[in-house]
């Protein structure tokens, strides 16, 4: 592409070395989803992919000018597949267990998809001309988007015709309900 970033288009017509850029991302999500027997062996470096590409990303942010041209693009493409391997790991480490409060945040995860772009894009504006730092404004925006997102989640989506659409059926708002839900799931499998 000749610039060691990825380029955004702002475009409805996709850039070519963009669009094959992503594409290598979902081919890789594709191939593990069609070989979920391999994905256990992400777990056996989960710690050390993780935490060499945080150190990479911290490393190669505090030294950017150090670097050639080629040595940012070899740095930055370790970093993404090492934290995507890392992390990948590490969820399937500790997220796998059945969860009432991960199921609900799942359950969630297509309408906060659909809904957080116009509200992270809106929400910059109000503060805008705040005399705080950055990192504190991406934080606000971040956390007043997520805190609108699953409160509309919860009180107009889940148990409407919306949460039947986007899930496939309608879901109870309580967690206990949820818990309940999954013990008969786990029963049934257990079963047969």
């Amino acid at each position: 592409m000749g610039v060691s970033s990825v380029a955004t288009s702002a475009s409805f017509i996709p850039d070519f070395n963009t669009f094959l850029y992503y594409l290598t991302f979902f081919i890789v999500g594709w191939l593990l989803f069609k070989s979920k027997e391999h994905l256990d062996s992400f777990k056996r470096l989960d710690w050390a992919c993780s935490i060499l590409g945080t150190v990479l990303f911290f490393g190669y942010q505090l030294n950017v000018s150090f670097f050639s041209f080629e040595m940012t693009i070899l740095v930055k493409s370790l970093v993404v597949w090492l934290l995507i391997f890392g992390f990948t790991g590490l969820f399937l480490r500790y997220g796998s267990k059945h969860s009432a409060r991960m199921r609900y945040i799942s359950d969630a995860s297509y309408w906060v998809y659909l809904v957080h772009i116009p509200i992270a894009a809106f929400i910059p504006a109000l503060i805008f001309e705040w005399e705080v730092p950055a990192m504190l404004k991406f934080l606000t925006v971040l956390s007043v988007t997520s805190i609108i997102c699953f409160a509309t989640y919860h009180l107009f989506v889940r148990t409407t015709f919306i949460g039947q659409f986007l899930n496939g059926r309608k879901y109870s708002r309580k967690l206990s309900d949820i818990q309940k839900q999954e013990e008969l799931s786990e029963q049934k499998m257990a079963l047969g």
